[in-house]
Parts: C-alpha cells; sequence; structure tokens
C-alpha cells in the first residue's frame, strides 16, 4: 500500500487520489491526515504506510549519497508507473 501512498503524494489530481482525499482528509494534507473513524480497510492500510513514505522522504532528502541507502532508486521506480 505504499506505492498507493506514493501515488496520492505524486500524482494528487489522479482520480483515486481525489476520491481518497474527498473522503478521508479533505481539509488537509496525506501526511497530516488521521486515521478517522470507521475507515476502510484500503485507507487504513494507505495510512499505515505513511510512517514508511515519510522515512523514505527523509532519507532522500536528508543523506547526502540517498543512492547508497537504497531509496532514491527505489523511488525512482515507483514514480515511474
Amino acid at each position: 500500500m505504499g506505492g498507493l501512498g506514493w501515488k496520492i503524494m505524486m500524482q494528487p489530481n489522479c482520480f483515486f487520489a481525489r476520491v481518497i482525499k474527498g473522503k478521508y482528509y479533505l481539509n488537509s494534507e496525506f501526511l497530516k491526515a488521521s486515521l478517522g473513524s470507521h475507515p476502510c480497510y484500503t485507507w487504513w492500510s494507505i495510512w499505515s504506510a505513511r510512517g514508511l513514505l515519510e522515512e523514505g522522504l527523509v532519507g532522500v532528502l536528508v543523506m547526502e549519497n540517498p543512492s547508497t541507502f537504497g531509496m532514491r532508486r527505489g523511488f525512482q521506480d515507483l514514480q515511474e508507473e
């Protein structure tokens, strides 16, 4: 489900991202969204994977050479899908 979270962040205007945003975090951002009450299994899974995305983003943005950490290449692959 991390891939769907990445898609929401990279393609916020795609149909899937707009539907999820409208239902679960209308007045917020994806990385700051709360789980809410009675979430569907899909949103719960995406929301649970946010921590991995945040760690990966920190690894890409902060590390001097993120490719040695194995993050940059993986995120490039996800973005190209």
